[in-house]
């Protein structure tokens, strides 16, 4: 376990894959890359999730519903981010959760950016014995332009 004393709480959009204090964040970001190519947003039709397999436990999906407020729901939640919360998430809208505003925050900036973001910070929902995470959370659109959906990775220590 990492003390808080020890801890670094941060945002990042321009983190290298060296930041990364977790294999599960390459493996998302390297498919990212490879399906983005020349492109500034790739396709979530083109994500393969076998491509990142190891990771999956891991990982969210969030459509982005926007509008004035622009709100954020969970497609999908990895078994071991389910674990960690004590709930599937897949349905439900994360402004239902408590301590999310300054995540909603940075997903709204992420939309309107399109620039993905690598991030460690205190876990105040954990229903096992974690008490920090880094996530890596990366943009998807189906038209090129704007984003619509956000795929992240969450470690959890």
């Amino acid at each position: 376990m990492v003390g808080d004393e020890e801890y670094e709480v941060f945002v990042k959009t321009d983190f290298t894959p060296d930041d990364f204090n977790a294999d599960i964040h390459n493996l998302l970001y390297n498919h990212w890359n490879e399906i983005r190519g020349n492109q500034r947003l790739p396709s979530r039709a083109d994500f393969n999730p076998a491509a990142i397999a190891p990771a999956l436990p891991y990982i969210l999906m969030l459509e982005v519903h926007p509008g004035n407020p622009m709100r954020f729901r969970f497609r999908l939640s990895g078994t071991e981010t389910v674990e960690v919360m004590g709930i599937n998430a897949m349905g439900h809208w994360i402004d239902e959760f408590p301590h999310t505003k300054e995540i909603i925050a940075r997903y709204k900036r992420l939309v309107e950016t399109g620039q993905p973001y690598y991030n460690s910070d205190k876990l105040h929902w954990a229903v096992k014995d974690f008490h920090h995470y880094t996530a890596l959370t990366l943009p998807f659109s189906d038209d090129g332009k704007n984003v619509n959906i956000l795929i992240s990775t969450n470690y959890y220590f």
